[in-house]
This record gives structure tokens, sequence and C-alpha cells, in this order.
């Protein structure tokens, strides 16, 4: 029996504005086509296009209908997103196998090729739950655990998976979070992909350092105590992946323009780059 809970972290495409000519100014930055920086100084300004006649509507007054609020003062025009990273296909060891007196535990991790899904995000799941061993009762008093029958055994692979509703979604800009940082706008490590990336290996981190759960099973336990340890075993399996969603949306949902701010975040881009975006839902 695979357990899963509620691990999956969901990403959402933000918006884009096109950076055209007209916003590119004299100096080669991003300017307000009516600033002094902008194309024609102070005041009104003229098309970035020569005029021709009167019959021409180009030669009227230019009027931005851009977001100008995200275009910061000096900004070098942007350029097109990094390619979405691709996801690599993967296991690994983890720390927490043992073979061991009544403990035979090999727990592996294992990134799956991105899926496909009605929504956009990245989960974990254990494949499966463990194989008790047999409590043996004392002969003394038969609500004591003198021995056990068989051992503890949990082979189990923790998978990561990624999916976006179609592939193209990958490439689409990231609405909130990781990619919308600073330091992801400037790189242009600003694609829903790379968001996803993000949710990976932060879950990988966390399986490589948090220990995964155990029962505390030994001779002269209870029979209460042992049937306390294994009703409450998937629990804790739930809430270690749990545990592992919440660590990866603080790391990478709530930094940067936050997930649990209004809105999504405004990318600038270049105009073919806005000509590209996909169905992806929104």
């Amino acid at each position: 029996m695979a357990r899963e809970g509620k691990t999956r972290v969901n990403g959402q495409p933000g918006r884009v504005v096109s950076v055209r000519p007209e916003w590119i100014g004299w100096k080669g930055d991003i300017a307000h086509p009516a600033s002094p920086a902008g194309g024609s100084g102070l005041g009104h300004f003229r098309p970035a296009w020569p005029l021709r006649d009167s019959s021409d509507d180009r030669a009227e007054i230019w009027h931005s209908t851009v977001d100008e609020h995200i275009l910061l003062a000096d900004a070098r025009p942007p350029t097109a997103p990094n390619p979405p990273p691709d996801t690599v296909v993967e296991s690994f060891a983890t720390p927490w196998s043992q073979d061991k007196g009544l403990f035979d535990v090999s727990i592996e991790g294992n990134i799956l090729a991105d899926g496909t899904a009605d929504g956009i995000g990245t989960r974990a799941r254990v494949d499966k739950l463990p194989k008790w061993p047999k409590p043996i009762r004392s002969s003394k008093d038969e609500r004591i655990v003198e021995s056990f029958k068989g051992r503890w055994v949990w082979h189990a692979k923790v998978e990561i998976q990624t999916s976006f509703p179609h592939r193209d979604c990958a490439g689409e800009v990231s609405g909130y979070g990781r990619g919308t940082t600073p330091e992801d706008v400037n790189a242009r490590n600003i694609t829903l992909g790379f968001h996803e990336s993000c949710h990976r290996a932060d879950m990988i981190e966390f399986l490589k350092t948090h220990p995964m759960p155990l029962p505390k099973l030994k001779p002269g336990m209870t029979m209460a105590e042992f049937e306390l340890e294994r009703g409450g075993f998937a629990k804790l399996v739930t809430d270690y992946l749990q545990a592992m969603a919440l660590d990866t949306e603080t790391r990478t949902d709530e930094v940067g323009h936050r997930k649990s701010t209004k809105g999504r975040f405004v990318h600038a881009v270049p105009p073919e780059y806005e000509k590209r975006q996909s169905r992806c839902p929104r």
C-alpha cells in the first residue's frame, strides 16, 4: 500500500508583459517613451518608426498599455527566459537504510520522469508500507511481548515526480516563489520548469537530512504498545511527507513574490517570447 498524503505542491503560471522597441530608450535601457531617457525626451514623444503621412495611423502619438510599474529605472531590456532544466531520472541512496537486529530497512529515493496531470505540481509518495513481525506473547503474561517471529521489513522507494497538463507548461513563467526572486529574474531562471526543479531539489535534500520514521519495537513491550505502534505507523509516514511538502513550500513558494500574497508576478519579456505563450491553465 502506497502512502502519499497531501504532498503535492502546485505551481502557477505568471503574467508577462512584452517590452517592445519603443520602450528602449536612447541609452539602450528600458525607459518610458515620454521620459528624458526615452526616445523623444521630456513631454511628448514620437513612435519608434519614421512618420510617413497623415494617412498613416502610426503617425499619431503612441500611448502605452504596458504595465509600467514593473519596469525598473535604468533596467536593461529583458532577454528570453532560460529553457526549463531537464528532469534527470535517477535513483539515490538515503542514510536511513539499516540491517540490524529486528530491523531490515532499505529506503531509496527515485526521481521519476515528468508526468501528465490536470494541474502543475510536484509530489512525493512512498510506494509501500512495511511488513511487521508477529509478536510472541509471554507464557507468564499474555499482555507482554516476549519475542518476535520474523523481522520488521521495509524496502521502500520515495518517488518524487513533477507533472504538467502538457509539455509546453514547463516553459511558462513562474507566478510566484522561485522564478520571481531578483536573483532568478536577473539570471533569467523564471520558468515553471525551473520552479518545479527547485521543489524536487528541496524534497531530495529533505529526504537525505530528515530521518524516516521507525517504530519502537522491543521484547518486553505490551501488546497494547505494539498495536499502537503498528496502527499509527501509516500516519507517521503521511506526516513525514506532509512535513516535506511544508518545507519545500516555505523554501520555494514563499520567496520572491510569495504564494501567500495576492496576484501573480509580472515578468518583462521580449516580444518573441510573448507570442509563444502556451495554453497552460491559469
